[in-house]
């Protein structure tokens, strides 16, 4: 977790690594419920804690979207004791406190991954009599944390068809994995984790460096999140804007129209 400085804005900017760091990706078999029970949660208190503001903006892509969404749908009245922060050469336990977020801004967040998108046909295709999705967990089964590139190239079977750019846990994986398999998920947020709401999702399903891998697939997705996930999330939030942008899941937080949303509301 770093201070950004920028003498553009009047804010504070923290750039915050939910799922671990580079340290901790090479061994801790963290889960999904580990980022919403506690990652998130001591994240934000240390940023309150040191930025000497209880009111944060909150802007997450993918994963540090949904896991911010569930985090805070449960404990968005604060949590005595959310995290540590070290100060004065000791580590002192902090609270979070209550209605943490005002603006939050989701980019290509998933929910329940329950339509069709390139990366959904590729995980449900059956080979030896399972989903390969599973095929690719059970491969990597005795790795604690796991390059992209790994369980896309499983996956795929394309070498080189991910990222070697950091890791995250395989349970994490695993827990997307499942909620892809899973047709009839759930998606549910409470609409008093903040009070207004930034949707950005992404409408291009071509993967810019492998264009020949993308299957005929129904309805609008950016490669990775259905567009209905964000549609569905949009229509359960009170105060909330939905903006389409073709471009693909991971692309869209270069998208400049993205960014000039973003930055104007928070200059």
């Amino acid at each position: 977790m770093e201070t950004i400085n920028n003498s553009n804005f009047s804010n504070q900017f923290w750039l915050i690594e939910i799922t671990g760091g580079l340290d901790s990706e090479n061994k801790t078999p963290y889960t999904y419920s580990d980022l919403e029970d506690y990652f998130v949660l001591s994240l934000l208190a240390g940023v309150q804690y040191y930025s000497g503001s209880d009111k944060l903006n909150y802007v997450g892509h993918s994963n540090g979207c949904r896991s911010a969404l569930t985090s805070l749908s449960k404990h968005y009245a604060g949590k005595n004791g959310a995290g540590y922060v070290f100060e004065n050469g000791e580590w002192k336990l902090v609270d979070l406190v209550a209605n943490p977020v005002d603006k939050f801004f989701g980019i290509a967040c998933p929910t329940t991954l329950n339509d069709e998108t390139s990366s959904s046909d590729k995980l449900r295709k059956f080979e030896n009599g399972n989903f390969r999705g599973n095929v690719a967990i059970n491969t990597l089964e005795n790795y604690s944390n796991i390059y992209q590139e790994q369980f896309v190239e499983l996956v795929t079977k394309i070498p080189g068809a991910g990222s070697e750019v950091s890791k995250i846990s395989l349970n994490l994986q695993d827990f997307y994995n499942d909620l892809y398999l899973d047709l009839n998920s759930q998606f549910t947020v409470d609409e008093n984790l903040a009070n207004i709401f930034f949707l950005f999702a992404g409408t291009d399903e071509m993967y810019p460096e492998f264009p020949f891998i993308n299957p005929s697939s129904n309805g609008l997705h950016d490669g990775v999140v259905p567009v209905s996930d964000l549609e569905d999330l949009d229509s359960n939030l009170i105060n909330s804007v939905l903006y389409y942008r073709n471009k693909h899941h991971s692309n869209i937080i270069y998208d400049d129209f993205t960014k000039s949303i973003i930055e104007g509301v928070l200059e």
